[in-house]
């Protein structure tokens, strides 16, 4: 009988490969991972984020903890978008090298970046330990600190990247920034000042050395580094400066250079507001009703703005319209004592007295000081026929004049 043919099968167990075919294997693939990372990363840099994933996706395949190839993978990702999961690719690189500061410092800008100011400073705080942390580790800890609001904290990290890396601009920008905020203006300039010697070329400290001169009340010393600052091109430079000439009474100045600043940034409505306020006091109501009118249209939830504009508008007749645009300022700012002002005037006009004496009532509890408020609110009183209530009005405002 002949017998039936079949695949013979072996239980023997498979040759082992010899150990150097493992480590030419190993060694085949770390080339062929390095050579598609630098291909990522070639196209990275001219803008090519779809190649550079494509590439990147490849070597994760094979190696899923390839730091690397997790790291620029998550920096492309939130670029493109995805702002949490490229948090996730980073960490995961960080799970694999967790000493790596530029990783680190790129998950906290990130997080930053979301507004995320608590997340980052964890992300942060185990690179602080060692004895010499990374410049940009400070810096971001420092900006994060600044968003939560811990001034001391942000300051003390802004001076050590500084003493680490003492020709770090931005850092310097931003413990000035912060300095400002607080009201340390005399430490702002000292900084702006030494920051300037250091990097005279760099415009936006002129800037920011005449933003704290103006804020410290030396409007004369401010004009200087505004004017540098303007002359480079920066336009909140120009707009400053206008403000400049506004406060020391330098009204054609003001308005010349608030009208190039107006050129040059034909979007900006802080600009417009600020014009208008100037043709004010110039007597220019036209003119100041049209760029009121620019201002607001360009920002219409500008409670500034539409205050002025009421203020225009009343003094050219338009009573009505200049109501308006004083009750929706007060809506808009109910802690706005220019807005409660030019309503409350704007209401004298169209003989409504109580309701004037209520809205300069208002403005007068908010700007205690104010001459004109108290004159208006002392007509109002006059026009209810409270004569000594008004006259008493009248005394206090002459004596705040």
């Amino acid at each position: 009988m002949a017998r039936s043919k079949h695949r013979a099968t072996s239980s023997a167990p498979a040759a082992r490969k010899p150990a150097g075919d493992a480590a030419s294997a190993a060694h085949a693939s770390d080339n062929r991972a390095r050579i598609d990372f630098l291909k990522a990363v070639r196209h990275f840099n001219v803008g090519d984020l779809t190649g550079a994933t494509r590439f990147l996706e490849e070597i994760l395949k094979a190696r899923p903890t390839d730091f690397d190839a997790l790291h620029l993978l998550g920096v492309i990702t939130a670029r493109r978008g995805d702002a949490d999961k490229g948090a996730d690719l980073i960490r995961r690189a960080l799970s694999v090298r967790p000493d790596d500061s530029t990783a680190r410092n790129n998950l906290a800008d990130l997080l930053l970046n979301q507004g995320r100011a608590a997340d980052a400073v964890e992300v942060i705080k185990p690179a602080l330990a060692a004895s010499s942390p990374p410049t940009g580790l400070l810096f971001c800890y420092a900006n994060a600190q600044r968003l939560l609001g811990a001034y001391s904290a942000a300051i003390d990290s802004y001076r050590a990247t500084l003493m680490a890396a003492p020709t770090f601009v931005e850092a310097a920008l931003n413990l000035t920034a912060t300095l400002f905020h607080i009201g340390n203006f005399a430490e702002a300039e000292r900084v702006v000042r030494e920051t300037i010697e250091r990097s005279p070329q760099v415009a936006s400290l002129r800037l920011w050395h005449g933003s704290v001169l103006l804020e410290a009340g030396r409007a004369e010393d401010a004009l200087h580094p505004l004017d540098q600052a303007a002359s480079a091109g920066l336009v909140e430079a120009r707009h400053k400066l206008g403000g400049a000439y506004f406060t020391l009474g330098r009204l054609d100045e003001a308005k010349r250079t608030l009208e190039r600043a107006a050129l040059d940034a034909p979007g900006n409505a802080a600009v417009r507001t600020e014009l208008g306020i100037v043709l004010l006091a110039l007597n220019a109501d036209a003119d100041a009703v049209r760029r009121l009118r620019e201002a607001v249209a360009r920002a219409p939830k500008n409670a500034e703005g539409h205050a002025h504009l009421a203020e225009a508008l009343r003094r050219t007749g338009a009573v009505p319209e200049a109501i308006g645009h004083g009750e929706h300022a007060t809506r808009l700012s109910p802690l706005l004592p220019v807005a409660w002002l030019n309503l409350g005037e704007a209401l004298l006009d169209a003989a409504r007295p109580q309701d004037a004496r209520d809205a300069l009532a208002r403005a007068l509890a908010l700007d205690p000081n104010s001459a004109k408020a108290e004159q208006a609110y002392g007509t109002a009183l006059e026009a209810l026929g409270d004569h000594e209530a008004a006259q008493a009005a009248i005394e206090r405002a002459s004596a705040k004049s």
